[in-house]
């Protein structure tokens, strides 16, 4: 695959990335408390999405390892994007937004994986 092409494919997520990352600059996000546990699962279950399409496109990793990495990728993002919003005022770091995301992104790489595997049967 041209290096273009493998650039295109990961564009996806590296711009949901900035998204997340525009989002959590913010000093404060409008809507009640309660949408911050939805908004996580969204964030990261796309995010997990986005990154098991480029993974399972641009290399040859087996389906089991593509959903590893997406996880393990979407959750570091997480992990960095906890710490970025303890620099921002009027935000805070916080662990269970960091357990959302990571399920959010187990739930989804799981599905896909299953998914992919059932159309490749």
């Amino acid at each position: 695959m041209p290096p273009l092409e493998k650039f295109l494919r990961w564009l996806p997520p590296l711009v949901w990335m900035a998204g997340i990352f525009f989002l959590s600059s913010r000093t404060g996000l409008p809507g009640p408390a309660w949408l911050s546990v939805p908004g996580h699962i969204v964030e990261y279950g796309v995010l997990s999405a986005l990154l098991y399409l480029a993974l399972s496109q641009t290399t040859s990793l087996d389906r089991a390892a593509v959903a590893f990495l997406a996880v393990a990728l979407a959750t570091l993002y997480g992990t960095t994007d906890e710490l970025h919003q303890s620099f921002v005022p009027g935000r805070q770091s916080d662990p269970i937004d960091l357990m959302v995301d990571f399920l959010a992104a187990t739930g989804v790489a799981a599905i896909a994986a299953v998914r992919t595997r059932a159309y490749s049967s």
